[in-house]
């Protein structure tokens, strides 16, 4: 089973998939795991992926083409299920 993380910290990633059940299932070729980073999917030369909300309000939101360009490279490679996650939606647990 292959899954995709798009993230614009990958970094933070390394130790997690290192460690416990996650690593054995790795090591065993049971599971394949791996990180993109967002930031070359940008038109910024900063790697900018996100931005104020319309209509103003405290905070940040993502912009969409990061995720987007991201997604079309990721589905050339053959058909996948897409997960989006957002705090609206209802909990795992």
């Amino acid at each position: 089973m292959r899954f995709d993380l798009l993230t614009i910290f990958p970094g933070i990633f390394d130790s997690f998939l290192g460690e416990s059940l996650l690593k054995k299932a790795r090591d065993k070729g049971l599971v394949d795991v791996r990180v993109h980073d967002l930031r070359p999917f940008t038109d910024s030369k900063h790697g900018k992926t996100d931005d104020a909300p319309f209509g103003g309000g405290a905070g940040m939101v993502m912009t969409p083409q990061p995720l987007a360009g991201a997604l079309d490279t990721l589905k050339k490679e053959g058909p996948a299920r897409t997960i989006l996650l957002s705090p609206r939606g209802t909990p795992f647990t």
